[in-house]
């Protein structure tokens, strides 16, 4: 597989760079960063502070210790929007083959978890405004800018 960027920015990979000419090739830790800052740049796009996050429990393993996630949100035309992919690509969590994410751990909510991960590496130095309040106090922090509720 190749990472292929295309003059607009889009980050993808192929396995036929051949047919796409006008696009730049990347190596493979080069197409990964530029992959990354593409979907966290698409994500900030489609998702403002303060904005809900919905979870999908897709499945838990017989152990309790995984669970597979997936994320939702509503956007401007009030249309349900799977945003998996490009959390998976925004973050460290990882696909799974059956869909959703991959969450490791027990012992909290492990939607929260994800979701809190996912708006802390889109705002990694807060947001430009303060978006609800922790403790008494103004918070801008990334992590809990987002809020999450499960369906």
């Amino acid at each position: 597989m190749k990472y292929m960027q295309t003059p607009s920015g889009e980050v993808f990979t192929t396995e036929h760079p051949e047919y796409h000419k006008d696009c730049q090739t990347l190596t493979a830790s080069a197409g990964k960063e530029a992959r990354k800052q593409y979907a966290r740049k698409m994500l900030r796009s489609m998702l403002t502070p303060g904005q809900t996050v919905h979870c999908v429990l897709r499945s838990k393993s017989a152990s309790g210790m995984s669970r597979r996630i997936s994320l939702f949100i509503v956007d401007s035309d009030c249309e349900l929007r799977n945003i998996d992919n490009l959390t998976a690509d925004a973050t460290v969590f990882k696909h799974s083959d059956k869909g959703g994410l991959v969450v490791t751990g027990c012992g909290m909510d492990m939607g929260f978890h994800l979701v809190y991960s996912l708006g802390y590496a889109l705002w990694p130095n807060g947001t430009p405004e303060p978006h609800g309040q922790r403790n008494g106090e103004h918070d801008s922090s990334g992590g809990y800018a987002l809020k999450s509720t499960w369906v």
